[in-house]
């Protein structure tokens, strides 16, 4: 049944239309890559759909909250995770990631003095697999950390329900001004140098393939034991924008 579940709920923010989903705009849906976009289904799956959607059943009936006037809460959730994905689509792809240029060897390409845009380079790095699951954990930390601090959620919200199944923290229903916050901490991540660092060690950081690699290189800026970044990129660092 969670199988299904799981399924149909990211089935449902997939193919969402009001709004649309502009996220998929850039997400490679055959298993056979063309690399002409920067984003495999897996990696969604391992991480906006990983840590956004819980996929254990709601409590209340849909029609229970209808009679009560309450949004259902399956509602709020597909609402936010697309509005996350549109600002992730806006701030890191549109009219910055060049299909033309696409995603293939970009950082052999760049070594050997290819002509390649920072935006381009930030938008293919961002989306490495390995570096996408940590970031995107480090976000979902950080905007449950700012919910919980401003009373839209509880901790029970905050916690996992189960390991694998994610958490109910865009089951709470966000304005403005948490918009803007969220807004804030992606903007931070994204200014970090390391994205578009053009060095041959941070470019060959990129080829890695293992999060625990990653997790070392963002989060403690160190890349075998060595000190290579002063300032990682961690819950604190994101949190610290949002009062920017």
């Amino acid at each position: 049944m969670e199988k299904n579940l799981g399924h149909y709920l990211k089935t449902r923010i997939r193919d969402f239309e009001e709004p649309e989903n502009k996220f998929f705009r850039f997400v490679e849906m055959e298993k056979a890559r063309s690399r002409t976009l920067p984003i495999s289904y897996d990696s969604v799956e391992k991480t906006i759909f990983r840590w956004f959607i819980d996929a254990t059943p709601c409590e209340v009936d849909v029609y229970e909250c209808e009679n009560q006037g309450k949004p259902y809460p399956r509602y709020i959730e597909a609402r936010n995770v697309v509005k996350l994905m549109n600002l992730l689509a806006e701030k890191t792809l549109e009219n910055k990631f060049d299909k033309n240029i696409g995603a293939h060897k970009i950082e052999e390409r760049i070594r050997k003095g290819e002509n390649i845009s920072d935006e381009h380079l930030r938008a293919f790095r961002l989306y490495r697999p390995a570096a996408f699951i940590v970031w995107c954990e480090l976000l979902k930390e950080s905007i449950a950390t700012y919910l919980a601090l401003n009373r839209k959620i509880t901790n029970d919200m905050k916690e996992e329900k189960r390991r694998g199944k994610g958490t109910r923290i865009f089951w709470a229903e966000l304005d403005d001004a948490d918009w803007d916050a969220i807004g804030k901490m992606i903007d931070k991540m994204i200014s970090h140098k390391i994205w578009i660092d053009r060095g041959e060690t941070i470019s060959n950081a990129f080829g890695q393939t293992r999060p625990e690699f990653f997790k070392r290189f963002l989060e403690r800026g160190e890349i075998d034991g060595k000190k290579l970044n002063d300032q990682p990129i961690d819950v604190k660092f994101l949190l610290d924008s949002v009062g920017e």
